[in-house]
């Protein structure tokens, strides 16, 4: 079983594998710059990932933790994970459905035969690894690594992680519109950023899942401040305490609530961020005045 592709996110590898090629072609261009050659991130965590064709073997005794209803459904089956997506009809079959332990050191997927594609030698499978299964991964690989997926935006700036958590609507791409061009800073997302303690340094990372500007870098930063947005009709920096930063962190952090052990993880996780990363509310008017006073706080 030949390795065929590698999607490398907040410094995990997904090192994919099939007996079939895999298409990758179908992915959204922000993958781009998580899409590697297979072995090219050797300090990377890796977790194999084996992509079959077929039917997924039956559960044993599963019981159903989340269901969106009409898109995925996420089930327990003894010390395993089981993700499924829902077909687009009753009717069908789950398109694929994912299986894993509950310590993430590998996965298995199985694609029903809508994922796969006639070609010239055979068949291809359109990679499942994509929304939602990714990100369901990436959540449970971060609680186990000391880390959080949060909706933020986050930068670069001169070598300093800032990230701006908000929900949808909160302004996180139109913020950083105002500050995408400013010498020496480069977006890393503008909706959702993955933030982990690694060698004793919080950093915060760039992921394929953007918002309106379209930032996604497969890069990371140093965390050096939150901020907190919020409209006003003048910019000001008002500082917030490590509880008040909780808070507001609980409402826009991806947070696993129906698994004790990984919902422990991540709590105990943002406890220790805020412990020891300032956090500010940022009061602010859109427009280019914001991107200048956050760069006099940065120095």
């Amino acid at each position: 079983m030949a390795l065929r592709a590698s999607l490398s996110i907040a410094g995990f590898t997904l090192s994919l594998t099939s007996r079939h090629p895999l298409e990758l072609r179908g992915l959204d261009a922000s993958y781009g710059p998580f899409s590697i050659p297979p072995g090219s991130s050797p300090e990377a965590l890796d977790v194999p990932v084996r992509v079959e064709l077929g039917a997924a073997p039956p559960p044993v005794s599963p019981r159903v933790v989340f269901d969106t209803g009409d898109s995925w459904r996420l089930s327990r089956d003894g010390g395993s994970y089981v993700l499924a997506l829902h077909p687009r009809r009753p009717s069908e079959p789950e398109l694929w459905t994912a299986r894993f332990p509950c310590d993430l050191t590998h996965v298995t997927i199985y694609c029903s035969d809508q994922m796969a594609s006639k070609t010239g030698d055979g068949l291809a499978i359109a990679t499942p690894v994509t929304y939602p299964l990714d990100q369901i991964l990436l959540i449970f690989l971060l609680a186990r690594h000391e880390g959080a997926l949060v909706h933020a935006a986050g930068v670069n700036m001169g070598g300093k992680g800032l990230i701006f958590p908000g929900k949808s609507g909160a302004g996180k791409s139109t913020l950083a519109a105002h500050l995408a061009g400013r010498e020496g800073l480069r977006l890393l997302s503008d909706d959702r950023v993955a933030l982990r303690k690694v060698g004793g340094r919080f950093l915060a990372y760039g992921t394929p899942w953007p918002g309106d500007q379209g930032a996604a870098l497969n890069e990371s930063a140093p965390l050096r401040a939150i901020y907190f947005i919020r409209r006003a009709a003048a910019n000001e920096i008002v500082p917030l305490g490590p509880r008040g930063a909780a808070e507001r962190l609980l409402r826009v952090a991806s947070v696993p609530w129906y698994d004790p052990e990984p919902m422990t993880m991540v709590l105990r996780f943002l406890d220790d961020l805020v412990a020891h990363v300032p956090a500010f509310d940022l009061h602010w008017r859109p427009g280019p005045d914001v991107a200048e006073l956050l760069e006099r706080q940065a120095t």
